[in-house]
């Protein structure tokens, strides 16, 4: 047996300025999943984090707060909009699509300036970071120019850092 309880709310102003905030809950035994990582000729399990002779039933909470702000909607002559988030999970949390065997916390920015009526400016950042796990970072810029009505040029970089805090790193990531 599981359950999953959850609400959300949303404040809008516009289109490009909100506020969500969602909470959740779920309970249950181990809530395993199985994935296939080649098209569904092979599956194999996934599991929230149960361990052989612990408590079988896992009570695991979870929140996501995102905000947006349309710059128009705060200032005269604004241009582009930002976008911030935050979400933890906690260990054992299982949902469809999202299960998690470690305390996670996420958060992130995103910034899309127009520079001129043909350039585009955006700037991204998002972080993760799992109780005794892994953690990633990942930042990037990219640029857009609109050279016609018919073609567009577009440049970006990305880096992106990663750390296993794992008690024992698997070999495929040291």
């Amino acid at each position: 047996n599981s359950s999953l309880q959850a609400g959300d709310i949303i404040l809008r102003k516009s289109a490009q300025t909100w506020f969500k905030a969602e909470l959740s809950r779920s309970e249950g035994s181990d809530s395993s999943t199985f994935l296939s990582a080649d098209g569904g000729f092979n599956f194999n399990g996934t599991s929230n984090g149960a361990l052989p002779g612990e408590e079988s039933s896992i009570d695991a909470g979870a929140a996501r707060l995102e905000a947006s702000v349309g710059f128009a909607d705060v200032m005269a002559g604004g241009r582009g909009s930002m976008t911030v988030y935050q979400q933890t999970l906690d260990a054992g949390y299982a949902a469809p699509g999202l299960i998690t065997a470690r305390d996670t916390e996420q958060f992130g920015a995103s910034v899309e300036v127009p520079v001129t009526d043909a350039t585009r400016v955006k700037v991204r950042h998002d972080s993760k970071t799992q109780d005794r796990g892994l953690e990633q970072q990942a930042s990037e810029l990219d640029v857009e120019h609109l050279l016609n009505p018919n073609w567009q040029v577009s440049a970006g970089v990305r880096q992106e850092n990663r750390q296993d805090n794992s008690p024992v790193v698997p070999l495929t990531q040291i």
